[in-house]
């Protein structure tokens, strides 16, 4: 298999489409690309979904999303990771999981979609993401975390750098997922110091950073060493999957700073 690379410029964040993305249910389904730092390249992809109005049904509470729903999404999900995987391209495809919104039948019914997908491709390039957490104790979310572990190659939960607490990060066999959308308006040392603190306490799990919107901020991230980034301030995202791995150099990153 070969696999087409390029090399991007640090450049300006990419335009969003124009054309009308696809949708399922009332929902827009995007997509927003990440670069991982071990093959320093952006390979790996992060399904998303938005309201009309343009809230994220995964992140934003305030978002109406109904257990139906919700699976139709993880439907569209998978639909989009088989095609990808009809590629064969080594792209990493991240699906959340709108843990709050579902019941604890349709939650069966998830992890039955899941392991219906052949194994090697699932086991090799799929990544779940908890969304949506209800307000529980670490043991429910241990249990959580076994219902999908043995059926895909990695389940993250998310954190907030600046205000992380100690239950979550008391997890093992999983990786962080830390969203900064709303953190904007952190200095680029308040950044960097509150992904450093994170990273420090995360130890050998994986830490990811998205919603980065400034240069500062995204090299601020790479700088402290996080395993994955993305965000406008990397690439905007697009109704399109990826069509390549691209190639992109750590220092090229950096240039921020």
């Amino acid at each position: 298999m070969v696999v087409r690379t390029r090399t991007l410029p640090p450049s300006a964040p990419a335009p969003a489409p124009a054309e009308e993305p696809s949708k399922i249910e009332g929902l827009l389904l995007h997509y927003r690309p990440a670069w991982n730092a071990e093959s320093q390249s952006v390979n790996t992809l992060h399904f998303r979904a938005y309201t009309p109005e343009g809230l994220s049904v995964t992140d934003d509470e305030a978002a109406a999303l109904d257990s139906a729903t919700a699976l139709d999404m993880m439907r569209a999900g998978l639909k989009a990771f088989a095609e990808l995987r009809a590629t064969q391209l080594p792209i990493l495809f991240c699906l959340p999981v709108p843990v709050g919104c579902f019941t604890m039948q349709a939650l069966g019914d998830a992890q039955k979609l899941i392991a219906a997908l052949p194994r090697d491709d699932r086991l090799g390039y799929l990544r779940l993401d908890m969304r949506r957490l209800p307000r529980v104790n670490p043991e429910k979310l241990v249990a959580l975390r076994e219902l999908f572990r043995s059926h895909v190659r990695g389940v993250s939960f998310p954190i907030n750098p600046f205000t992380s607490t100690d239950s979550m990060l008391a997890l093992d066999h999983v990786s962080y997922l830390a969203d900064v959308t709303r953190d904007a308006a952190a200095s680029d040392d308040e950044m960097f110091e509150a992904l450093r603190h994170l990273k420090y306490r995360a130890g050998a799990r994986a830490v990811a950073v998205t919603g980065l919107r400034t240069r500062g901020h995204l090299a601020k991230a790479v700088a402290v060493g996080v395993a994955e980034v993305s965000g406008p301030a990397l690439l905007g995202e697009s109704r399109h999957m990826l069509e390549r791995v691209q190639r992109l150099p750590r220092e090229s990153l950096m240039t921020a700073m």
